[in-house]
């Protein structure tokens, strides 16, 4: 119990912090060809330090190194000083490789191409958005392999004529705009409230998990007495709030939160027998929207406005049958989770020492679906 509790404990772990300063990655110093293979060393042309890397790339068309960095979602993109002897127009190719996803058929990548067309020394900068996603990568933080290609990928072979030095090559820091986002939310973490949980992603609420366990929900019944007709479970992936027969259970809490840079509030609550769920979220000038769990017990509503000033969360169980006192209504509350405006591939679900994964399975009551760890490798879900 203690090594899965310490687990689950490594899903919820900061990876969405702010970093303010660059990481660097490779300085091309010391033995290139131990990192890099069939390369040459730079010792003239050099930008920063003693030598660079000279690469060929009629002799070699593609270089490749392993690369272990701190979460690469902490970090803007990449930066990389090249020197082009000629400006040839040769398209050159780079991906980045996590694992693959065995979700997916083939390879899982992000890549960016860019094109030979100036002399002398360039510095090439990318963020992440200009990286496009090869199937159905994992994960930035799981990234393990970067490689650099001058053929393939419609490219037949390399250009004659050319021959870049490669140095510097570092993660970059966040944008002005973004970096001030994070800051708000790590401030917002120190306080309490929100949990990162990367890919941009914040937790509001871990039911059961030590951030709430309702005590910060103020019921709202219109009969308090049927309030207390709810019994609360404790489970390890959440709370369970279960009743006999038919009934109403209102929840209501304040929060003043930044959500601007937000897309989407999901909020998993799986029901079993007769029960509903329903919430209801508040945002600034009075916005007022109102979605009911899905198939799969998610919630899911639209951020409209700058603010999120509360949630009502309601359950519903409804009588059905001849005996409906004698009907048990459940509902699973899991969490509550901000999904921010960029477009979300590779979850971060997926615990750092990588070798358990979050998969589906049926709780006994049949209902719907819940997490539960599996020795597997690790595996990036879009549904969650």
């Amino acid at each position: 119990m203690r090594r899965l509790s310490t687990l689950f404990g490594l899903l919820w772990v900061a990876l969405a912090t702010a970093q303010e300063q660059p990481l660097l990655l490779d300085g091309f110093e010391g033995m290139l060809t131990e990192r890099w293979g069939k390369v040459a060393t730079e010792t003239e042309l050099v930008k920063e330090g003693v030598q660079a890397l000279r690469w060929d790339t009629v002799q070699t068309a593609h270089l490749g190194r392993t690369v272990t960095a701190a979460s690469w979602g902490e970090y803007g993109g990449l930066g990389l000083w090249v020197h082009s002897a000629r400006a040839t127009g040769a398209p050159i190719l780079m991906t980045l490789h996590p694992p693959d996803n065995p979700a997916s058929e083939g390879g899982d990548y992000y890549h960016w191409r860019w094109v030979v067309d100036w002399e002398g020394w360039r510095r090439l900068e990318a963020p992440w958005s200009l990286f496009a996603r090869a199937r159905e990568p994992l994960a930035w933080e799981l990234i393990e392999r970067l490689e650099l290609h001058a053929a393939g990928w419609g490219q037949d072979k390399p250009v004659p004529g050319t021959v870049l030095v490669l140095d510097q090559l570092e993660l970059t820091p966040l944008a002005p705009e973004e970096l001030a986002r994070r800051l708000a939310d790590r401030a917002a973490v120190e306080k309490g409230s929100l949990t990162p949980l990367g890919d941009g992603q914040m937790v509001l609420e871990q039911f059961g998990r030590g951030q709430s366990d309702l005590q910060r929900w103020e019921s709202v019944q219109d009969n308090p007495a049927d309030a207390t007709a709810w019994v609360t479970e404790p489970l390890w992936y959440g709370i369970r709030l279960r009743r006999q027969g038919p009934g109403r259970l209102a929840l209501r809490r304040a929060y003043d939160l930044d959500v601007a840079a937000y897309r989407t509030l999901v909020i998993r609550a799986a029901t079993a027998g007769a029960a509903k769920v329903s919430v209801t979220a508040l945002f600034d000038g009075e916005t007022r929207l109102r979605a009911e769990a899905d198939d799969r017990g998610l919630v899911t509503i639209p951020v409209q406005g700058a603010r999120l000033l509360g949630l009502e969360l309601v359950v519903e169980a409804e009588p059905a049958g001849r005996k409906p006192a004698e009907q048990e209504q459940a509902v699973d509350l899991e969490w509550i989770v901000l999904r921010p405006r960029e477009n979300i591939t590779a979850s971060a679900h997926v615990f750092a020492n990588r070798a358990v994964m979050l998969a589906w399975d049926r709780p006994w009551w049949g209902a719907d679906r819940y997490f539960v760890a599996r020795d597997r490798a690790p595996l990036a879900r879009t549904d969650r």
